[in-house]
């Protein structure tokens, strides 16, 4: 596969861009004494924020993952109930007071270990800062980091950064890469006037299987793809979606330590809510017989969807039902305009045989104090390697009793 940083980074749009030429300028020109850095570190502070994050990322070709939605839905309904403390960091110009950088940061407490991640990386969400691009200056990001060193952190682990996002050359300067970029699959529909010839270009065996896949299933009754828009369907949807997810993992003798938590599920029915009401939300589903056997939770950035979760029903599964509503979701992803399909985080083989591009994802460690220095193993590609290799091999009541 190519990878796409670049020809991605050139085909993604943004609007309401702040185009004041001659800020621009000023704000290349910055000295660390020019800025003002503000924690946030309470609810009310961060309501308060609203107006200006807002515009911040207007101006900006962030990922809906760094909207003032995303963050604040899954601080107030997941985050603050389940024990993480919110040190938001912000960088203003300090005459003008204009906010120049935002850096959305939690802390967690992991066994004796304090740690800084990104908000809600737990569920795969890709990180980075938020900053409008046309004001970019390093001396913004050192500013941050200087907060964050004050901060009352033994360790910085900031998982799912793209090659493409914002803060990763920063982060390659200041924090090691805990291991070899991970392989994000991407389809590119950019190049392909039809769905056919999208199609076309996968390989001959993997149609035919795919045409068989659909005819043997639909024998089975009425088979439909449904686009959810309703606002009554939309948290039956995410229920279902979620319900078909935990069977899957109990039928597996997986644990999902977010997905099956109570909080977790009223936060997803929040922020697909209110990513619905700004358009960037795209739920879908496939039905048997008005019954739902598969699903994605996906959210629109600019002309890209991201796959966050999905899910089938796995009395299907030697049908793929899971194939058959990937498709599904990939020809309405190309015939609504969205010319990237991102499958996100883990790497799979099903999902590679549908791509074209790729995108590397790191993690980032980076121990502040002797106590982080001293976990920094257990949060290393190596250990959480090995801790997966064993975890496998365990039982299911015992991976709940481990990972709560």
């Amino acid at each position: 596969m190519t990878n796409i940083v670049d020809g991605m980074t050139k085909n993604i749009s943004s609007s309401n861009r702040l185009n004041s030429s001659s800020r621009e300028e000023s704000d290349h020109n910055l000295k660390i004494d020019q800025l003002s850095v503000f924690l946030i570190t309470n609810s009310q502070e961060l309501n308060s924020l609203k107006n200006e994050w807002q515009q911040l990322f207007a101006a900006s070709d962030n990922l809906f993952f760094q909207s003032f939605e995303w963050f604040v839905s899954w601080w107030q309904v997941y985050g603050e109930s389940v024990g993480y403390n919110l040190s938001l960091i912000t960088v203003r110009h300090s005459e003008t007071k204009d906010l120049l950088l935002l850096w959305p940061l939690v802390i967690k407490k992991r066994g004796l270990c304090r740690v800084g991640m990104w908000p809600c990386q737990d569920l795969g969400q890709y990180g980075d800062i938020l900053v409008d691009k046309n004001l970019v200056d390093k001396v913004c990001f050192e500013a941050a980091w200087n907060e964050i060193q004050k901060l009352k952190i033994d360790l910085l682990y900031l998982t799912q950064v793209r090659k493409n996002a914002k803060v990763h050359p920063f982060l390659r300067q200041k924090m090691a890469c805990d291991s070899e970029s991970e392989v994000c699959c991407i389809t590119d529909f950019n190049g392909f006037d039809t769905w056919d010839d999208y199609r076309l270009s996968l390989s001959k065996n993997f149609r035919k299987r795919q045409g068989r896949l659909l005819r043997n299933f639909s024998k089975s009754g009425d088979l439909q793809f449904e686009v959810v828009t309703d606002y009554s369907e939309i948290r039956k949807t995410i229920d279902a979606i979620l319900r078909l997810k935990r069977e899957w993992l109990a039928e597996t003798g997986n644990y999902g330590r977010i997905l099956e938590q109570s909080e977790a599920s009223r936060w997803l029915n929040d922020i697909a809510i209110q990513a619905h009401e700004k358009g960037n939300l795209n739920l879908t589903v496939l039905r048997l017989n008005n019954k739902i056997v598969a699903g994605q939770i996906a959210f629109l950035s600019h002309n890209e969807l991201h796959a966050n979760i999905g899910a089938y029903d796995i009395q299907y599964r030697s049908y793929g039902i899971g194939r058959i509503q990937t498709e599904d979701a990939m020809r309405w992803c190309f015939d609504n305009g969205y010319r990237f399909f991102d499958f996100m985080p883990p790497y799979d083989d099903y999902k590679n045989r549908w791509s074209n591009l790729s995108v590397d994802v790191r993690t980032f460690i980076c121990p502040l104090t002797l106590s982080g220095k001293i976990h920094q193993v257990f949060f290393s590609e190596k250990f959480r390697r090995k801790l997966k290799y064993f975890y496998r091999l365990i039982p299911r009541f015992v991976k709940k009793r481990l990972v709560n």
